[in-house]
């Protein structure tokens, strides 16, 4: 059996899970996981907020030039968990109310030997386009971007880090944006306009335009994952290990 026509649940192909999905996942059902994943995000105003009553140096010490990124991962982690989690409570009451189990959303087994190879793919493309505007850069004399110094990070923040923006995030994302919105859009498009969709919302959802850049072609490369390897599973792996390494080096 090809690639392209690889099986979901019970047998069924991708197309044929999205028939399912829809039937349980209406529009409003949609738009109501959505809006609980980006939900979270309304809790930095009040955090923020009380941070400031308790202890307004502490807060200011945390948004320092040399500090702002590593507490922008920590607070986009901590957004994470809770993300998560209210998806996985609302979706899991959904899912038993139609008898869906959470295979018809990409949590199935994927063949270890082709999971690799487009995980080991991708890595291999992210190279090369790095390399490919370095060496743009110098030949049309651009400087260098300058190099910021790391703060350093507390045991506390690694855990809420790795925890948070490597293991929960992905995860979040991944059901929330290739198995259910582009599990639902392939009922009505074609591949490449529902990987388009899905990817687009997946890449917004960041709310940094220099984000935008790798993550739009990161969510199409997504997928086209699932959709060869009939699993959200190896693509969730690679989310984590790009997360796992954005977070290490910026």
């Amino acid at each position: 059996m090809g690639e392209s026509t690889a099986l979901c649940a019970d047998g069924d192909s991708i197309e044929g899970v999205s028939r399912k999905i829809s039937e349980a996942y209406g529009w409003r059902e949609t738009l109501m996981v959505l809006v609980l994943f980006f939900a979270p995000v309304l809790l930095v105003v009040p955090v923020g907020a009380i941070w400031t009553m308790i202890d307004r140096g502490a807060l200011k010490r945390a948004i320092a030039a040399d500090n702002i990124g590593l507490t922008s991962l920590v607070i986009a982690s901590v957004v994470a968990l809770v993300s998560l989690s209210l998806v996985i409570v609302y979706m899991s009451a959904r899912n038993s109310r139609h008898c869906l189990t959470w295979a018809a959303f990409g949590f199935r087994k994927a063949p270890l030997g082709r999971s690799v190879k487009y995980i080991v793919g991708f890595f291999g493309l992210a190279t090369l386009t790095v390399v490919a505007f370095a060496v743009t850069a110098v030949l049309l004399g651009l400087p260098e971007p300058a190099t910021a110094t790391r703060p350093d990070q507390t045991a506390l923040s690694w855990a809420l880090v790795l925890v948070g923006a490597v293991v929960a995030g992905p995860a979040a994302e991944e059901i929330v944006f290739r198995g259910l919105l582009f599990g639902r859009l392939r009922e009505h498009y074609r591949f490449a306009i529902a990987a388009l969709l899905s990817s687009l919302a997946f890449a917004l959802v960041h709310l940094n335009p220099a984000v935008l850049v790798t993550a739009l072609p990161l969510g199409i490369y997504l997928c086209f994952m699932y959709k060869r390897l009939g699993s959200i599973v190896p693509g969730m792996v690679l989310h984590m290990m790009w997360n796992f390494m954005v977070s290490t080096i910026r």
